[in-house]
């Protein structure tokens, strides 16, 4: 049996894996991490950094690390990105990358980038909404919106997928709905923090629980286990508060 390498039918192939229909979004920070077993690390990069992320592979453990210097949904797109790496290039054990269009990108960027576009808005589901919106035949703000709220995309890459679908008679008309997004989504609405960048720091892994289980074990000290938590940002090698009580069921 032939292995696929269309990214499109690589994507809709991961996406039947995740038990996803064409029309659900994919919450894919925490579908790296318990789907794929992949830690994933939110950090600010320099400011003048053009590297929206990055993954590293050593044996069995995958880090992706995305910029929070971009936009929220601009990381999104990166961490999609960065799995088609981690599970379609083999012999990569990392690389940074710039998930944006600009000439010259070499073959595998581009593969990832259409990987990243139909894994997290497929076209199928896109036709799927835009029919349920029949009510607004040609392009509007609104439709917009609330495509990119609903897939949890960048207000670029939703643009781009329109374009692709033949939302867009051409690229002139798609360029009209480039600017100011925040003020239009504000305007209605609509939660901005999709457009934001929140140069947050934030690690999402299984990091503590495998801490705690060492701990348990005796195989580390609770010192080490409070220096292994640090470098990631997690501040104590037990979850469990003194004093702490779970809240009633009832």
């Amino acid at each position: 049996m032939t292995t696929p390498t269309d990214p499109v039918t690589l994507a809709a192939q991961v996406r039947r894996e995740w038990g996803l229909g064409d029309s659900q979004p994919v919450h894919i920070e925490q579908a790296l991490w318990l789907l794929e077993g992949i830690t994933v690390v939110r950090t600010p990069f320099g400011d003048s950094s053009s590297i929206s992320g990055l993954f590293v592979r050593k044996e069995d453990t995958v880090i992706v690390v995305l910029n929070t210097n971009r936009t929220r949904g601009h990381q999104h797109f990166t961490a999609a990105h960065e799995l088609y790496h981690v599970r379609y290039n083999a012999g990569m054990s990392g690389r940074a990358c710039t998930a944006s269009e600009f000439p010259g990108k070499q073959p595998d960027e581009l593969n990832a980038d259409k990987f990243a576009a139909y894994l997290l808005v497929p076209e199928a589901g896109l036709q799927y909404i835009l029919a349920k919106l029949a009510h607004r035949p040609t392009p509007d703000w609104a439709t917009i919106l609330q495509l990119e709220q609903y897939f949890q995309v960048s207000h670029r890459a939703m643009l781009w997928r329109l374009r692709e679908c033949g939302y867009f008679r051409n690229r002139a008309e798609m360029e009209r709905y480039a600017p100011a997004v925040i003020r239009e989504a504000r305007a209605r609405g609509y939660d901005t923090r999709l457009y934001e960048r929140d140069r947050s720091y934030e690690v999402i892994s299984d990091i503590p629980e495998k801490v705690r289980i060492c701990l348990e074990r005796g195989l580390i000290s609770q010192g080490k286990a409070e220096e292994l938590l640090g470098s990631f940002g997690y501040t104590r090698a037990s979850q469990d508060q003194e004093g702490e009580e779970d809240e009633p069921l009832d």
